[in-house]
């Protein structure tokens, strides 16, 4: 990004939250930074909390959760 090799970067997660501001990326011009908010929407929500209902419904019934991360 420093030398034009690549013509732009954008960028919403950090290793550090929140961001140091000022760091020496978020001053480039060929960078667009934004909160990591991408999968904050309507639609989203409501799947999210679909899925959440539908794991409490399997759960009450001693069924296996989805979505499970191991």
């Amino acid at each position: 990004l420093l030398e034009n090799r690549i013509g732009g970067a954008g960028i919403d997660t950090y290793s550090q939250e929140p961001p140091d501001m000022s760091a020496p990326i978020f001053g480039l011009r060929n960078v667009t930074a934004t909160p990591h908010n991408a999968g904050v929407t309507d639609g989203t929500a409501r799947r999210r909390s679909a899925m959440v209902a539908d794991n409490l419904d399997r759960l009450m019934k001693g069924l296996e959760l989805n979505y499970l991360v191991g």
